[in-house]
């Protein structure tokens, strides 16, 4: 009796010997190829057609913000030449201005084609773009105050600045708000993807002007205008409420653009 519970245990063994790394390896290879499958599902591909040949034309407003800035920095450190720092930061804040309003109206007129989905309601991310809106309103409402009450040499380029910067910035919501409800529903939209050289224009000109409204006009001394007329203490708390909502309306409209970038130009099904 022994000798049989013996033999029968060292039959299961020898089963188990031969089966157990066998079932292994097989489970080995499902659970390997349930990992690769997952990871080719879940690997993100970007399509970078039709937004190579204004690029370089971003760039290069980047690239000369940021020399405008340096420019800016080293002159506004000498009282003498702390008019010429100014009127360098004004105009060239005017012509980004206008350059990127031409290329939002441009963008309207090349993606007028696309499906646009009328049910969206505004959700989260459009209503903190119109909050940064608010700030950039109340920023330029107290500079164009403070110029046509003043009347001093530069008051014509703070307010010329001013109404651009209220022009492109409403001009640029309403294309990201109706830009964010797009959609191709033809393929040769999907192929073609006009207007999406002009998005990716817009994309880094709003890096470009991030940077001035972060680097520039939260500086007292680049506001001399508004300081001199509204006072030290009045301005810095009007600085402190509109140059941070300003400054994430930039940011925030740079993530705007990348998700027009990213999906305005696949086809979706239209809401049954």
């Amino acid at each position: 009796m022994k000798e049989r519970n013996l033999s029968f245990l060292q039959g299961i063994l020898y089963v188990m010997w031969r089966n157990v790394g066998m079932h292994g390896g097989q489970v080995l290879e499902e659970v390997t190829s349930d990992e690769e499958s997952k990871a080719k599902s879940q690997r993100m591909t970007v399509d970078c057609s039709r937004s190579s040949r204004v690029l370089f034309l971003g760039i290069f407003i980047l690239v000369a913000t940021v020399i405008t800035m340096i420019t800016f920095f080293v002159l506004i450190r000498s009282n003498s030449y702390l008019s010429t720092a100014v009127k360098l930061e004004h105009l060239s804040a005017v012509a980004i201005y206008v350059v990127t309003s031409i290329a939002v109206i441009l963008a309207f007129h090349r993606m007028q084609m696309l499906r646009v989905n009328s049910d969206r309601a505004i959700d989260l991310e459009e209503s903190l773009l119109l909050l940064g809106l608010g700030g950039l309103y109340m920023f330029a409402f107290f500079s164009i105050i403070s110029a046509i009450l003043k009347k001093g040499p530069m008051d014509y380029l703070v307010i010329l600045s001013s109404v651009f910067r209220v022009f492109q910035a409403s001009l640029q919501t309403v294309f990201l708000l109706s830009g964010m409800r797009k959609s191709s529903w033809r393929r040769e939209q999907e192929r073609q993807k006009p207007g999406r050289e002009y998005v990716t224009f817009l994309l880094v000109s709003n890096i470009a002007m991030w940077g001035l409204n972060t680097f520039e006009i939260q500086r007292s001394r680049a506001n001399p205008v508004q300081l001199e007329f509204f006072g030290p203490l009045a301005w810095t708390i009007f600085n402190h409420l509109s140059v941070p909502l300003t400054i994430f309306f930039r940011f925030h409209s740079t993530v705007c653009l990348s998700n027009i970038w990213k999906s305005a130009w696949k086809r979706r099904m239209p809401a049954v």
